[in-house]
């Protein structure tokens, strides 16, 4: 339970020792650590004088002053304290209250406190206080400023806390563009984040895209989808094509099985996805063992063939072929 500006405000040895009810703060009077809570009774009148300086003031430098001395001295206050300074009108104050949460929870473990199996006080203590931090920075992510958002859901999307991916996937209002949420979802962990993250596959702003392509490209599972909607699909961006070539070639052995129809041709493919496919096809079939100098002969007269032609302007693509070609030529070499 949160701490009211009131409570905080008139927090006092006997409040402490006699307020356990609704009224008083369970992190500070019912602390399970019997010296904490010694240690916090013995310095209340400091604590509600920090909390004068922090709500009261229209100073931010005062109120910062203040949050940075209960961080220092009284970091469970602080925490309490924190949970109602997440959507402050001072954009300062509302960042440091939002980093005060995330150091309180980084360190718990959240696996234990979505289980919730271990009766001992102390853990269940803790884990009741991290899920009411937890919740309090939730409140942020829907915050019309973009520094205090951006820091609670890239901290929560990193925790895999699904009730902040849904906000984001959900979210109509324009707080998080396509990019911002593809971006948030690559932090979330195994099977959660690529299920959001498979909705900008085909379809969305082209940079989510890429990211899709780029994270989801890497998992077996997703591979076959990045392969026929970009990789070998003709109407898809060519940028995504590129990405898709490049990330298949690294985590798809199967590769070069596929990538025949991309390089049949390299007076009609973009010049950049012809590099890419084919120093993918290159490194693995090089990987396994079975790139013979004949190949290599066969792929570099089709390189030289793009390098003469002048189709290639762009200077890193001109690079990577002039690369490509010297390798291609020292393995066919071989056959002289």
């Amino acid at each position: 339970m949160l701490l009211s500006r009131i409570v905080l405000a008139t927090i006092s040895a006997a409040v402490l020792y006699h307020g356990a009810d609704a009224a008083t703060d369970e992190v500070i009077s019912n602390y399970a650590d019997p010296g904490i809570r010694a240690f916090y009774l013995k310095n209340a009148d400091e604590i509600g004088s920090l909390n004068s300086q922090l709500f009261d003031s229209k100073n931010d430098q005062t109120r910062l002053a203040a949050l940075e001395v209960l961080t220092s001295k009284y970091p469970h206050a602080a925490e309490v304290m924190a949970r109602s300074l997440v959507r402050d009108g001072s954009e300062d104050v509302a960042l440091y209250a939002v980093r005060i949460l995330k150091a309180a929870t980084v360190m718990g473990d959240h696996r234990a406190m979505r289980v919730g199996k271990s009766e001992l006080p102390r853990v269940l203590h803790m884990m009741k206080r991290h899920e009411e931090s937890i919740s309090a920075l939730r409140e942020a992510i829907s915050d019309g400023r973009r520094r205090i958002r951006n820091e609670a859901a890239s901290y929560l999307a990193s925790l895999s806390d699904e009730p902040t991916l849904e906000f984001i996937a959900a979210d109509k209002t324009g707080l998080y563009s396509d990019v911002d949420a593809a971006n948030l979802f690559t932090l979330a962990s195994g099977e959660l984040g690529e299920k959001y993250l498979e909705r900008y596959v085909g379809q969305g702003d082209l940079e989510a895209q890429r990211t899709a392509i780029t994270y989801l490209g890497a998992i077996p599972a997703y591979q076959q989808q990045i392969r026929s909607k970009y990789f070998l699909n003709p109407g898809a961006p060519i940028e995504a094509r590129v990405d898709a070539a490049r990330t298949l070639s690294t985590y798809d052995s199967r590769f070069a099985e596929y990538a025949a129809p991309v390089m049949a041709n390299s007076l009609v493919v973009d010049p950049g996805l012809y590099v890419a496919t084919v120093t993918g096809y290159v490194d693995v079939r090089a990987h396994k063992g079975d790139f013979d100098p004949q190949s290599a002969k066969l792929i570099f007269d089709m390189v030289e063939e793009l390098r003469s032609s002048g189709r290639v302007s762009s200077g890193i693509v001109k690079k990577n072929l002039s690369t490509l070609s010297q390798r291609l030529e020292a393995v066919a070499e071989a056959i002289q």
